[in-house]
């Protein structure tokens, strides 16, 4: 989940090697998408970075290898495709679950989706058109351009209005992609849920170690959104002049090193995990000020004195006063 699904794995691979072993002095251009990758998968597959050098001139089993990993990668996306494109409909609009699609809509059969429903077709729009009916239907004629280059609407909150002197504004701050992201990586039944709602041990993130939301994280469900409220009935790298692989990128270079960034990052971390640090650093516990509300520190010093009072009473022979010390050693 944390990475590009449309990337082969043995192409990463063998991108990643020859980073990995080239001089340092090596202008060599590669693949920058394919070395994010790699990394990814360094990180999360314990050993894998040094198993894939020690198999560098053996191509066969790193092939063999990129398969399995492909094959799980590939289960893992459609897992989440086929869940969300049914449970994208209960949360897909602001007031859920009063509020539901109308006309309604069918998780099963997808022929009133996309382009073809008004208020899916008003989350595809790309936020630099109004989503009135007739750039609804142009949209939907190919007549005016939507392409993984024109941010669509579900991307920012409810009744957006665009503003063409700062077209970031209000971006990452959609509804419908916060929910997905619980849907995604804390379970189904999170989707609705207050911020940081857990499905137990059973959500992705517990399970996969995901402590932190990052860039790719967010790319990933927002193209699980899009794919969902399209019209396709099966996976593919594009919709019409709609590129998945090319959004998937353009969602993550727009988390670039600036405050703004940051901040995206914070706000999915408070939605996911229920803090913006993500899990990984919990905030510390707030001193006690006053000692005589930690009856666990008080217990400690009384405890620690009996046991002084027997020490010095045995050492001389004097007898304790029980009565004054009534804590168990």
């Amino acid at each position: 989940r944390p990475g590009d699904v449309f990337l082969k794995a043995d192409q990463v691979v063998n991108c990643g090697i020859l980073n990995e072993i080239k001089d340092s002095d090596d202008e060599t251009a590669l693949d920058e998408r394919s070395i994010g990758a790699w990394n990814v998968l360094c990180e999360m597959i314990p050993g894998f970075k040094n198993r894939m050098l020690e198999l560098s001139g053996d191509h066969s089993a790193r092939k063999a290898i990129c398969r399995e990993i492909r094959a799980g990668m590939k289960k893992v996306r459609s897992d989440d495709t086929n869940l969300l494109k049914h449970g994208i409909l209960s949360f897909m609009l602001l007031g859920a679950p009063t509020d539901q699609p109308s006309p309604a809509l069918d998780g099963k059969t997808r022929h009133n989706h996309g382009w073809n429903h008004p208020q899916t077709a008003r989350l595809l729009c790309p936020a630099k058109y109004d989503p009135t009916p007739e750039n609804l239907e142009k949209l939907h004629k190919g007549e005016l351009a939507c392409t993984a280059f024109t941010f669509p609407r579900f991307l920012f909150p409810d009744n957006y209005v665009f503003d063409p002197e700062d077209i970031l504004h209000l971006i990452f701050r959609g509804h419908i992609l916060f929910r997905a992201c619980r849907f995604i990586f804390n379970g189904p039944l999170t989707a609705l849920l207050d911020p940081g709602s857990q499905q137990g041990e059973s959500g992705n993130a517990a399970i996969a170690g995901l402590t932190e939301m990052t860039p790719r994280m967010i790319a990933y469900a927002a193209v699980q959104v899009r794919f969902a409220l399209s019209l396709q009935s099966s996976w593919s790298i594009s919709d019409g002049a709609f590129n998945y692989s090319d959004f998937f990128w353009v969602i993550v270079h727009l988390f670039g090193d600036t405050e703004d960034s940051k901040t995206h990052l914070a706000n999915f971390n408070r939605e996911v995990f229920g803090s913006p640090q993500g899990t990984h650093s919990p905030p510390e516990a707030t001193p006690v000020q006053d000692e005589g509300s930690n009856d666990f520190e008080l217990a400690s010093r009384q405890r620690a004195k009996k046991r002084a009072c027997h020490a010095a009473a045995a050492a001389h022979d004097v007898p304790v006063n029980e009565e004054e010390n009534l804590l168990p050693l």
